[in-house]
C-alpha cells in the first residue's frame, strides 16, 4: 500500500508535516487561503518545496515520473477539465493512461478496470451518453469514476463535492469510503463540517498556511477548534450516536 507524506515549506506554506496511509480518509479542513490546495500539490510535487520534501510510497516525489506518480496516486484536482463531447465510458477510461492505456485500445484489464469505475460510481447507464450533456453531480461522479479507473492506492480529492447538491455529496463521499474499505487511502478538502464529522476517520486542520491540529474527530471537532480556525459559533449535536455540526454566527 501507498502512504503520502510532506514536511515541506512553500510559498504560503509554513513548515508543515503530513503523512496519509491506507485505511483512512483524512479530511483537510480550513478556511479560504489557509494553503490547502498549496499543501496538496507540494505532496503530490506539482509545487516544488523551498525545503523539505514529499515521499509518495517512500519514494521521493520528483524522482517519480508523471506515470508512475499517477499510478500510486489518483489526484481530483479542484479545477477539472470541461465536458466535452466524449462518451462518459472515455472520460473515466483517461484514468487509464498511467498504464499505457490509450482511447480505443484498451488492453482487457483496462477495460475491466474502467468498468468496475463506472459500477461504483452508478454510471453504467450513462456510459455511452456525451460527457457534456451530464448535470452537475453526474459530471462529479464520472471525474471521480476517471480518479478510481486508475485504481491507485491513494486518491486526493480537492472540494470534490463543491457545488453539488445534498444527495450527490454524500455520494461521492460515500464512494470514497468505499475506496478505504477496500484498503485504499483519501485524502479530502472539504468545506462542510458536518460531512466532514460524518465521514472522516481523521481531521486535519489548517489555518494561516500550517497544520494546527490533528486528529479524529471526536478529539479535534470542537467548538473551540471550529472558531480558532474559522472564526464562528458552532455547536455539536449527537443525535443517535452520530455528531452533527450547526454554525451559527460569525464571532
Amino acid at each position: 500500500m501507498i502512504a503520502l507524506h510532506a514536511a515541506a515549506h512553500a510559498p504560503l506554506l509554513r513548515p508543515t508535516s503530513l503523512a496519509v496511509g491506507p485505511g483512512e480518509l483524512a479530511v483537510l479542513l480550513g478556511p479560504n487561503g489557509a494553503g490547502k490546495t498549496t499543501l496538496i500539490r507540494v505532496a503530490l510535487g506539482l509545487l516544488p518545496a523551498t525545503e523539505g520534501e514529499a515521499r509518495v510510497g517512500g519514494d521521493p516525489v520528483d524522482r517519480l515520473s508523471p506515470a508512475e506518480r499517477a499510478r500510486r496516486v489518483a489526484y481530483l484536482p479542484q479545477s477539472r477539465p470541461p465536458a466535452w463531447a466524449q462518451p462518459v465510458r472515455d472520460l473515466a477510461a483517461l484514468g487509464r493512461f498511467a498504464h499505457g492505456a490509450a482511447l480505443g485500445r484498451l488492453a482487457p484489464q483496462d477495460a475491466a478496470a474502467v468498468d468496475r469505475a463506472l459500477a461504483a460510481c452508478a454510471l453504467e447507464p450513462l456510459a455511452h451518453r456525451p460527457a457534456h450533456t451530464l448535470s452537475g453531480g453526474e459530471l462529479a461522479r464520472a471525474h471521480l469514476a476517471r480518479a478510481l479507473a486508475a485504481e491507485a492506492p491513494m486518491v486526493v480529492a480537492d472540494e470534490p463535492v463543491a457545488s453539488l447538491d445534498p444527495r450527490h455529496q454524500h455520494q461521492v463521499l460515500r464512494l470514497l469510503r468505499d475506496h478505504v474499505a477496500r484498503g485504499g487511502g483519501a485524502l479530502v478538502v472539504l468545506h462542510d463540517l458536518d460531512l466532514a464529522a460524518r465521514y472522516a476517520d481523521r481531521l486535519l486542520w489548517m489555518q494561516g498556511g500550517a497544520l494546527v491540529a490533528d486528529g479524529s474527530v471526536a478529539d479535534t471537532m470542537t467548538p473551540e477548534r471550529v472558531a480558532q480556525v474559522y472564526g464562528v459559533a458552532a455547536r455539536l449535536i449527537d443525535r443517535d450516536g452520530r455528531l452533527h455540526v450547526v454554525v451559527d454566527d460569525p464571532l
